[in-house]
């Protein structure tokens, strides 16, 4: 593996990370409850089931983007 193609992974990594965290902070602003609050203090299982398949697909697009 050459310099270039840890540049390369590194700045995937970045932009992937980065697009989970504006999602995450995304999807609780359109949503009329905190989802830190539905998440930790009531377990609320659809509100984590909405918010693994937001990140499931996004990293499905990262992963196409880097294949």
């Amino acid at each position: 593996m050459d310099v270039y193609q840890l540049i390369n992974s590194a700045t995937f990594v970045g932009v992937g990370v980065g697009a989970f965290i504006v999602s995450y902070f995304v999807f609780n602003l359109i949503t009329p409850f905190s989802l830190n609050q539905e998440l930790a203090q009531n377990k609320n299982v659809a509100v984590a089931i909405v918010l693994a398949s937001i990140f499931l697909g996004l990293a499905h697009i990262i992963a196409s983007a880097l294949y």
